[in-house]
């Protein structure tokens, strides 16, 4: 998990490089499969790493499409580690994005039973002494607000909140 976890922390230094360095938040996907093979080989990626894995329907889910972590890497014959990546802004978009993620690879019937760990990566830079519109804080408050919410959601689950990728300046 320390190899992953590098990843995580290269994706995030080249965010704060740069915020404005991708378009969307599939280029993001693009860049951390990049970055992977400064700790993995190729073999070792082409045989363990899944893009858009399936994990089934999980409690938001309406209708019978299943939902899909941005990417899950086999640690063993059973167990798999979760990456979800989250380009967004401060406010309703953060909260959203935080609830479905942590709804996903909490009660998705493959993540409750395979799932070893899970890292959800928010990406979002903004100045934080302004006020977010529509609140009565400002967008550090917000934001740590929103934050301090999702770790509650999380509870004892397998799941980590790499907050290190939200840049308030």
């Amino acid at each position: 998990m320390e190899k992953i976890r590098n990843v995580i922390d290269n994706l995030i230094k080249l965010f704060k490089e740069n915020p404005d360095r991708w378009e969307n938040e599939r280029f993001t996907h693009y860049d951390f499969f990049r970055l992977l093979f400064n700790e993995f080989t190729s073999d070792e990626i082409k045989d363990n790493f899944m893009w858009e894995y399936p994990v089934g329907k999980p409690s938001y889910g309406t209708g019978n499409k299943s939902a899909a972590v941005d990417l899950a890497i086999n640690i063993d014959n059973e167990k798999w580690i979760a990456i979800e990546i989250e380009l967004v802004g401060p406010g309703k978009g953060l909260e959203k994005e935080l609830k479905t993620c942590i709804d996903k690879l909490k009660t998705a019937p493959l993540c409750q039973k395979f799932m070893e760990k899970g890292y959800i990566v928010p990406l979002l830079d903004r100045k934080c002494d302004k006020i977010a519109r529509g609140y009565s804080m400002s967008y550090s408050e917000l934001c740590q607000k929103t934050l301090n919410d999702a770790q509650n959601m999380i509870g004892d689950s397998p799941i980590e909140l790499v907050n290190e990728g939200i840049v308030l300046y």
